[in-house]
């Protein structure tokens, strides 16, 4: 489990999930090969998949669900993506 000293109630597990993460990303859930590995300032956030979501910054509400599932995304809000 990797997590940024700022960011609270969020979970990551996965080789690289959340590596670059920093700032205040709260309720983040990420599991998965270098999943979410950009988050900063994203809130409730929930990726599942091999590299799923790992460009994202600040996006909020948004989830992902499979392999590459939302890999180019990094501010957007309130998708879904499969």
């Amino acid at each position: 489990c990797a997590q940024s000293a700022e960011s609270q109630y969020s979970v990551y597990i996965g080789a690289g999930a959340a590596i670059w993460s920093s700032g205040y990303s709260d309720r983040n859930v990420a599991v998965g090969y270098h999943a979410m590995e950009d988050i900063s300032q994203g809130d409730d956030n929930v990726g599942l998949g091999y590299y799923v979501m790992n460009d994202l910054t600040t996006g909020i509400n948004n989830c992902a669900l499979g392999s590459n599932a939302g890999e180019t995304l990094t501010t957007g809000s309130n998708n879904i993506l499969l």
